[in-house]
């Protein structure tokens, strides 16, 4: 049976197999994508289709489970998605571009690295203030807020594994939050600047200026399948090393497997920039990228319970809120003046509100909104994409690490 039906303490349990399940996904993925062409607030803060339809179907969700009817879905291949959701990160991470970006990139990275700092640090010490597991202050810090969903959820399950904590719903509602956040502070931020440099507008077209893309917006099916081959590949190489790790006893080698994906596609990638014929299609790997973490996320929110987090909400929030003050005093008095007093430093700021509560396409469209009224920043448009695409994850990675080393 794809649906069954289980007498427990509640009247009805509802389970699907793992192909309904699936298709149920697809669906609610689907929906996303049409309430956000409907709500217009939606698409104007760039909410992802996955997380409009995922938190409209958890919510549906413990609207049944407060009227005693329990769903639940298998969805097998969300680790799947996941590793090839983040093997696509490190296959992004082309060393060349940041040797052209020069020092620009190398001090906003150096930025980036500070400011993760001060936010798991900012977010471990109200966690204990507040009288909180330390490593919730974690999870309402760089996890959630600069790494943004995928990253999130990924996180969660190690957590949970290493330390006994379900966190998983915390750590949606929190990236949620830093997404909506980073949306809504970053133009204004950066406005205020400009309007304080009185920047003059230097080409009155500054709308056409977009994040830099591959020249060509279609692709085929051979180089689908080509990134298809990368991606496994990465996904099993990754599942062997964990296996052998594990197996010898490697303990200082022991990472999270999709650590491992990450790693193993950059190597590959700089590999294939000596193969020209090799090299992916970089539409195809975006393509390909972003079905895959849709699925993942839309898969990881439709199960969220919750009714979990209502005990911690108020706590969460107050830690949430110190993280976007710290936000707002971070970009607008440290970036602004270390990217250099400029108009390029103004919308680099707003960037940096985007992918640093939300995700690296909220911080092209603040970014975007920018350069139509103001003009041009060829500058911002080579560092936020560079830098929040991948970089900022690898620094993020290794400062979490850190501090979960603290905590054990």
């Amino acid at each position: 049976m794809p649906i069954s039906e289980v007498e427990v303490n509640m009247p009805s349990v509802f389970i699907f197999d793992s192909l309904w399940s699936f298709v149920i996904v697809i669906g609610i993925l689907l929906l996303g994508y049409t309430l956000n062409n409907k709500i217009l607030i939606l698409e104007k803060f760039n909410i992802p289709p996955a997380i409009t339809g995922g938190l409209f179907a958890a919510f549906v969700i413990t609207l049944l489970h407060f009227n005693r009817i329990s769903v639940s879905l298998s969805v097998p291949q969300q680790d799947m998605l996941m590793l090839m959701f983040f093997s696509s990160v490190g296959l992004n991470a082309n060393v060349r571009k940041i040797i052209e970006g020069g020092h620009s990139i190398l001090v906003f990275l150096a930025l980036s690295a500070a400011f993760i700092f001060l936010q798991d640090g900012l977010g471990i010490t109200l966690a204990k203030i507040l009288g909180l597991e330390p490593i919730i202050g974690l999870v309402a810090g760089s996890i959630t807020l600069t790494g943004g969903h995928g990253t999130a959820i990924a996180w969660a399950g190690v957590i949970e594994k290493n330390f006994g904590l379900n966190v998983l719903e915390l750590s949606i509602a929190s990236a949620t939050f830093g997404l909506i956040v980073g949306g809504i502070i970053g133009g204004p931020l950066a406005h205020k600047r400009i309007s304080s440099l009185k920047a003059k507008c230097f080409n009155s077209c500054a709308s056409t200026v977009k994040m830099p893309q591959n020249s060509s917006q279609t692709t085929t099916s051979v180089e689908i399948l080509k990134v298809l081959l990368a991606l496994i590949f990465c996904v099993s190489s990754a599942k062997l090393i964990a296996q052998n790790v594990v197996t010898a006893e490697i303990s200082w080698f022991r990472m999270p497997v999709f650590v491992y994906a990450i790693f193993i596609g950059i190597i590959m990638t700089n590999c294939l920039e000596l193969l020209p014929k090799c090299k992916l299609e970089k539409f195809s790997l975006d393509f390909v990228s972003n079905l895959c973490l849709s699925l993942f996320l839309t898969m990881a929110i439709v199960n969220l319970k919750l009714w979990h987090i209502f005990d911690l909400a108020i706590p969460l929030l107050i830690i949430l809120f110190f993280q976007t003050m710290l936000m707002v005093i971070f970009s607008y008095w440290i970036t602004f003046n270390f990217m250099g007093r400029n108009y390029d430093a103004a919308v680099i700021l707003g960037g940096q509100c985007g992918f640093g509560l939300g995700s690296t396409p909220t911080a092209v469209t603040i970014m975007n909104s920018i350069v139509a009224h103001h003009g041009p920043s060829n500058r911002a448009f080579l560092v936020i994409p560079i830098a929040g695409a991948f970089f900022n994850d690898l620094i993020n990675l290794v400062i979490i690490e850190s501090y979960l080393h603290f905590l054990k």
